[in-house]
């Protein structure tokens, strides 16, 4: 339809990213929300009371993935608010660093109907994984492992891809066959454009790409273990622009951690397309914020 297209969305999203809170237990250096983030509060997150507010609204997404500015698991009621969800979602994922996955919470999580934990693995050794995350590695493999062993949670991992830590990377698929429930091993490349860092510093080169796409592909057939590291579209060196961003169509919009939507997780603190904790989902999906980025969209 090209410019006759409608700036109304008939579908509902395909998900929706849920921030629950602005809190980390790390600062990894590359990871963009210590740049985008608002720090002159340093805490905020949902109150559980207004989140339970806000779930029966999400009826009729596909699937939630809690995530984004915080660790959701420094959020008190973190697996409370999965099973309100699945009340709701049918699919509900958690992205996670791993290290408060032990103890109650591991516990509490393994309980409450989750359907795919998402862990961040940025090396398979101690002196490089302490370099780009801060903690031990060592403690995350036992905290994956115990989780394994309570529940039956699948379980996949997302690693960073750097000059610091891609040598690192070769040996991931192999650290992670030790862990029961690990199904899905993801890789992405270091998003230093958005941050305005100088390429060269960060990018790895073609012929280093090669060597860790092959060596992991291997070791992934090797140990059963899934991989996104020969998919087609998989953009190591992030060379192909986007033509169009669907996220305001029917993709993955964000729910921060003051109720408030924004049309992709970059723009939560700057692009407010609607307030959950007062709108209806529909209301604020084809409210006048939406509809107007949508015409602009399609205007080119």
């Amino acid at each position: 339809l090209g410019k006759h297209a409608s700036g109304h969305a008939y579908n509902m999203p395909v998900g929706m990213d849920i921030e629950l809170t602005n809190v980390c237990n790390l600062q990894c250096p590359w990871c963009d929300t210590q740049f985008y983030a608002d720090k002159s509060i340093k805490k905020r997150e949902i109150p559980f009371e207004v989140y339970q507010q806000i779930a029966p609204k999400l009826k009729g997404l596909n699937r939630v993935m809690f995530c984004g500015g915080g660790e959701t698991l420094t959020y008190k009621h973190a697996a409370e608010a999965v099973a309100l969800t699945k009340q709701y979602v049918p699919t509900v994922l958690m992205h996670s660093n791993g290290v408060l996955l032990r103890g109650a919470r591991a516990e509490a999580l393994a309980r409450s109907g989750l359907d795919s934990l998402r862990i961040s693995i940025d090396g398979s050794d101690e002196e490089t994984f302490q370099q780009v995350r801060g903690t031990s590695l060592k403690k995350i493999m036992e905290n994956l492992k115990h989780f394994s062993s309570v529940c039956d949670v699948p379980i996949s991992t997302v690693s960073v891809i750097s000059k610091t830590n891609w040598r690192s990377l070769l040996g991931v698929p192999d650290m992670l066959s030790e862990v029961g429930n690990v199904r899905h091993v993801y890789f992405q490349p270091v998003e230093v454009d958005f941050l305005e860092w100088e390429r060269d510093e960060y990018y790895i080169s073609c012929e280093e790409w090669f060597e860790l796409r092959d060596t992991v592909l291997e070791k992934c057939r090797k140990h059963g273990l899934q991989t996104n590291i020969d998919d087609p579209d998989f953009d190591p060196l992030f060379f192909k622009p986007f033509d169009i961003c669907e996220y305001p169509f029917s993709g993955y919009i964000t729910l921060n951690y003051e109720g408030f939507v924004a049309p992709c997780c970059r723009l939560t603190q700057v692009a407010h397309m609607g307030d959950l904790k007062e709108q209806s989902f529909d209301d604020v999906w084809n409210g006048e914020a939406f509809t107007r980025l949508r015409e602009l969209i399609i205007a080119g």
